[in-house]
């Protein structure tokens, strides 16, 4: 299953960059794995990685996710043709995970997540429970 999601969303990536470079020759970059452990208070969150360029998203998993594989962009080069808005968002992708984490009962958060490449990173997220207005 997890290599399944893995190729689903290096596939999404690939096909998005090449769309894009096709139209308007603006990104370029790579593609490389990296592995992190995400675990959240409480477990039992469902933790989405989101694509930097189209905003799709595949699901990793059920925390705790310990080792999990995740696609990174690196060495990227957004060219000239990007507006400032669109690159900002873009380079908080660059070496880094971008995940949406959701638990029943628990505001759903956006993190930006640091990789590495040579040790495994540790992130552990503390869910905030929703509040009645």
């Amino acid at each position: 299953m997890k290599n399944r999601s893995l190729r689903v969303l290096v596939t999404s990536i690939m096909v998005t960059m090449l769309s894009v470079g096709c139209n308007t020759s603006i990104i370029k970059g790579d593609l490389e794995q990296r592995c992190v452990t995400i675990t959240t208070e409480p477990p039992g969150a469902i933790v989405t990685q989101i694509n930097p360029l189209d905003e799709s998203q595949t699901t990793l998993g059920t925390t705790p996710l310990k080792e999990i594989n995740v696609i990174i962009l690196s060495n990227t080069d957004f060219g000239r043709n990007v507006p400032a808005s669109e690159g900002h968002r873009l380079l908080s992708h660059v070496n880094n995970v971008v995940v949406r984490i959701d638990k029943q009962g628990y505001e759903s958060c956006r993190q930006v997540l640091r990789t590495d490449r040579v040790k495994t990173i540790e992130h552990n997220i503390v869910l905030q429970p929703l509040t009645n207005p």
